[in-house]
Protein backbone atom coordinates (compact mmCIF):
# COMPACT_ATOMS: atom_id res chain seq x y z
CA UNK A 1 0.00 0.00 0.00
CA UNK A 2 2.95 1.93 1.19
CA UNK A 3 4.25 1.27 -2.00
CA UNK A 4 2.04 2.32 -4.50
CA UNK A 5 1.09 5.51 -2.49
CA UNK A 6 4.79 7.19 -3.06
CA UNK A 7 4.69 6.72 -6.56
CA UNK A 8 2.64 9.44 -6.85
CA UNK A 9 4.91 12.37 -5.69
CA UNK A 10 2.55 14.73 -4.82
CA UNK A 11 1.47 11.91 -1.99
CA UNK A 12 4.91 11.89 -0.97
CA UNK A 13 4.20 13.42 2.64
CA UNK A 14 3.22 12.26 5.51
CA UNK A 15 -0.37 14.50 6.05
CA UNK A 16 -1.36 12.48 2.59
CA UNK A 17 -0.71 9.20 3.09
CA UNK A 18 -1.94 9.18 6.17
CA UNK A 19 -5.28 10.19 4.70
CA UNK A 20 -4.69 7.84 1.62
CA UNK A 21 -4.70 5.31 4.66
CA UNK A 22 -7.94 6.75 6.60
CA UNK A 23 -9.98 6.22 3.09
CA UNK A 24 -8.60 2.66 2.74
CA UNK A 25 -9.61 2.04 6.63
CA UNK A 26 -12.51 3.97 6.63
CA UNK A 27 -13.97 1.67 3.74
CA UNK A 28 -14.13 -1.20 5.63
CA UNK A 29 -14.39 0.04 8.88
CA UNK A 30 -16.54 3.25 8.83
CA UNK A 31 -16.26 5.05 11.91
CA UNK A 32 -14.49 2.57 14.09
CA UNK A 33 -13.83 2.22 16.50
CA UNK A 34 -9.86 1.65 15.71
CA UNK A 35 -6.49 1.09 17.54
CA UNK A 36 -3.92 2.01 15.43
CA UNK A 37 -0.40 1.18 16.12
CA UNK A 38 2.93 2.27 13.95
CA UNK A 39 6.63 1.81 14.40
CA UNK A 40 8.66 4.49 13.72
CA UNK A 41 7.78 6.23 10.59
CA UNK A 42 4.63 3.98 10.84
CA UNK A 43 3.67 5.76 14.46
CA UNK A 44 3.69 8.95 12.42
CA UNK A 45 1.21 7.51 9.91
CA UNK A 46 -0.96 6.41 12.91
CA UNK A 47 -0.62 9.77 14.58
CA UNK A 48 -1.89 11.77 11.69
CA UNK A 49 -4.21 8.69 10.81
CA UNK A 50 -6.16 9.21 14.14
CA UNK A 51 -6.00 12.92 14.57
CA UNK A 52 -7.69 13.08 11.39
CA UNK A 53 -10.19 10.14 11.90
CA UNK A 54 -11.19 11.87 15.24
CA UNK A 55 -11.61 15.04 13.76
CA UNK A 56 -13.90 13.06 11.38
CA UNK A 57 -16.07 12.07 13.51
CA UNK A 58 -14.33 8.03 14.49
CA UNK A 59 -13.47 6.46 17.36
CA UNK A 60 -10.43 6.36 17.78
CA UNK A 61 -9.92 3.78 21.04
CA UNK A 62 -6.19 3.91 21.31
CA UNK A 63 -3.23 5.56 19.56
CA UNK A 64 -0.03 3.15 19.83
CA UNK A 65 3.58 4.74 18.70
CA UNK A 66 6.70 2.43 19.15
CA UNK A 67 10.01 4.71 19.07
CA UNK A 68 8.61 7.53 16.82
CA UNK A 69 10.65 10.44 17.30
CA UNK A 70 9.02 13.27 15.64
CA UNK A 71 12.57 15.07 14.51
CA UNK A 72 11.86 18.70 14.64
CA UNK A 73 10.78 18.33 18.39
CA UNK A 74 14.04 17.09 19.46
CA UNK A 75 16.98 18.92 19.60
CA UNK A 76 20.19 18.00 17.32
CA UNK A 77 23.11 18.22 19.69
CA UNK A 78 26.57 18.49 17.68
CA UNK A 79 28.76 17.74 20.81
CA UNK A 80 26.80 14.29 21.17
CA UNK A 81 27.25 13.74 16.61
CA UNK A 82 31.25 14.22 17.02
CA UNK A 83 31.20 11.82 20.43
CA UNK A 84 29.22 9.23 19.01
CA UNK A 85 31.12 9.06 15.63
CA UNK A 86 35.02 9.75 17.04
CA UNK A 87 34.02 6.83 19.58
CA UNK A 88 33.02 4.68 16.68
CA UNK A 89 36.60 5.87 15.00
CA UNK A 90 38.46 5.18 17.67
CA UNK A 91 37.21 1.91 18.57
CA UNK A 92 36.57 0.45 14.54
CA UNK A 93 38.75 3.15 12.59
CA UNK A 94 38.11 2.53 8.89
CA UNK A 95 35.84 -0.04 9.15
CA UNK A 96 33.63 2.06 11.11
CA UNK A 97 33.69 4.56 7.77
CA UNK A 98 32.88 1.59 5.25
CA UNK A 99 30.27 0.16 7.60
CA UNK A 100 28.06 3.40 7.40
CA UNK A 101 28.70 4.02 3.19
CA UNK A 102 28.03 0.03 3.65
CA UNK A 103 24.77 0.66 5.87
CA UNK A 104 23.30 4.08 3.25
CA UNK A 105 24.33 1.78 0.26
CA UNK A 106 22.00 -0.82 1.57
CA UNK A 107 19.28 1.61 1.98
CA UNK A 108 18.80 3.19 -1.38
CA UNK A 109 19.21 -0.79 -2.76
CA UNK A 110 16.10 -1.70 -0.08
CA UNK A 111 14.15 1.50 -1.53
CA UNK A 112 15.64 0.65 -4.98
CA UNK A 113 14.03 -2.72 -5.18
CA UNK A 114 10.09 -2.27 -3.67
CA UNK A 115 9.84 -0.57 -7.45
CA UNK A 116 8.24 -2.47 -10.06
CA UNK A 117 9.49 -3.65 -13.07
CA UNK A 118 8.29 -1.14 -14.80
CA UNK A 119 9.97 1.57 -12.91
CA UNK A 120 13.58 2.83 -13.13
CA UNK A 121 15.38 1.79 -9.81
CA UNK A 122 16.87 5.37 -9.80
CA UNK A 123 13.35 6.92 -9.68
CA UNK A 124 12.14 4.55 -6.99
CA UNK A 125 15.11 5.69 -5.26
CA UNK A 126 14.30 9.14 -5.31
CA UNK A 127 10.74 9.02 -3.99
CA UNK A 128 11.95 7.21 -1.04
CA UNK A 129 14.60 9.39 -0.40
CA UNK A 130 12.10 12.45 -0.76
CA UNK A 131 9.21 10.97 1.37
CA UNK A 132 12.76 10.10 4.46
CA UNK A 133 13.33 14.31 3.97
CA UNK A 134 9.82 14.57 4.96
CA UNK A 135 9.58 12.38 7.95
CA UNK A 136 12.53 14.58 9.43
CA UNK A 137 10.41 17.43 8.24
CA UNK A 138 6.75 16.47 9.23
CA UNK A 139 5.19 18.41 11.79
CA UNK A 140 1.93 18.21 13.12
CA UNK A 141 -0.79 20.49 12.36
CA UNK A 142 -2.62 19.78 15.17
CA UNK A 143 -3.05 18.27 18.58
CA UNK A 144 -4.34 14.58 19.22
CA UNK A 145 -6.97 14.21 22.38
CA UNK A 146 -7.52 10.87 22.67
CA UNK A 147 -5.74 8.05 24.53
CA UNK A 148 -2.19 7.31 23.49
CA UNK A 149 0.55 4.92 24.21
CA UNK A 150 4.40 6.15 23.56
CA UNK A 151 6.97 2.02 23.29
CA UNK A 152 10.37 2.95 23.38
CA UNK A 153 13.26 1.25 23.33
CA UNK A 154 15.48 1.22 26.17
CA UNK A 155 18.74 0.68 23.75
CA UNK A 156 19.08 4.87 22.85
CA UNK A 157 21.14 4.44 19.91
CA UNK A 158 18.53 5.72 17.88
CA UNK A 159 19.09 9.29 19.67
CA UNK A 160 22.77 9.61 20.20
CA UNK A 161 22.92 12.99 18.20
CA UNK A 162 19.96 14.27 19.66
CA UNK A 163 19.05 15.33 23.38
CA UNK A 164 16.79 13.39 25.30
CA UNK A 165 12.78 13.52 25.30
CA UNK A 166 10.63 11.36 27.16
CA UNK A 167 8.00 11.93 24.64
CA UNK A 168 10.11 11.90 21.96
CA UNK A 169 9.06 15.05 21.07
CA UNK A 170 5.57 14.45 21.25
CA UNK A 171 4.63 16.77 24.30
CA UNK A 172 2.96 19.34 22.38
CA UNK A 173 0.72 17.09 20.27
CA UNK A 174 -0.39 14.24 22.66
CA UNK A 175 -2.99 16.26 24.68
CA UNK A 176 -4.93 13.35 26.14
CA UNK A 177 -4.25 10.40 28.77
CA UNK A 178 -0.53 9.12 27.43
CA UNK A 179 1.19 5.94 28.70
CA UNK A 180 5.18 5.26 28.09
CA UNK A 181 6.24 2.13 28.35
CA UNK A 182 10.01 0.57 27.42
CA UNK A 183 10.64 -2.47 26.27
CA UNK A 184 14.38 -4.27 25.87
CA UNK A 185 16.41 -3.93 22.79
CA UNK A 186 17.61 -1.42 20.07
CA UNK A 187 15.48 0.21 18.02
CA UNK A 188 16.32 -1.51 14.92
CA UNK A 189 15.45 -5.13 16.84
CA UNK A 190 12.25 -4.67 19.01
CA UNK A 191 9.82 -5.61 15.99
CA UNK A 192 11.96 -9.23 16.36
CA UNK A 193 11.99 -11.99 18.58
CA UNK A 194 12.08 -12.42 21.26
CA UNK A 195 11.96 -8.38 21.77
CA UNK A 196 8.17 -8.12 19.95
CA UNK A 197 6.89 -11.15 21.98
CA UNK A 198 7.04 -8.82 25.06
CA UNK A 199 6.28 -6.07 23.58
CA UNK A 200 3.09 -8.33 23.10
CA UNK A 201 2.35 -8.84 26.17
CA UNK A 202 2.40 -5.33 27.55
CA UNK A 203 -0.08 -4.07 24.87
CA UNK A 204 -1.76 -6.71 26.51
CA UNK A 205 -2.41 -5.22 29.09
CA UNK A 206 -3.33 -1.93 27.56
CA UNK A 207 -6.18 -3.53 24.95
CA UNK A 208 -7.53 -5.77 28.21
CA UNK A 209 -6.66 -9.07 26.43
Amino acid sequence: MLAAAVRNESTISVPCLAEHYLEVIRESFRNGPFKLMGFCFGGMLAYEVARRATAAGAKVELLVMVDTPLWTRIPFSRSKWITHHMKGLQEEGLTYLTGRVSKKLGLERAAASSSTSAEPNEEATARVGALARRVRNYEPEGGYEGRALLIRADDPALFVTHRESRLLGWDDFLHGRVGVEFVSGAHSEIMTQPYVSAMGRLLGGYLGN
